[in-house]
């Protein structure tokens, strides 16, 4: 057996992005939404769904676990509040 990470199909703003790994960081997850073409820039603020659909804010440094049960809104810096 190899060390190569298993891909996770996610959600970011109602697109399917493809990542390496169930473990991400906000800035491994943003990398990722920007080369499917999810989001267009590295500045965008995002947060991940959890239970009850409640959203909560992803660090650039925090690790999130992710799954193909993933949603993740991505939106401008300037336009979150």
């Amino acid at each position: 057996m190899g060390d190569q990470l298993e891909t996770v199909e996610i959600t970011v703003n109602e697109q399917l992005v493809t990542v390496s790994g169930d473990r991400l960081t906000g800035k491994d997850l943003k990398r990722a939404a920007v080369e499917h073409g999810a989001i267009v820039d590295q500045e965008f603020v995002l947060s991940i769904e959890e239970e009850h659909g409640k959203p909560r804010i992803i660090r650039e440094e925090e690790e999130v676990v992710v799954n193909s049960d993933t949603r993740i809104v991505a939106v401008p810096n300037d336009d979150y509040s």
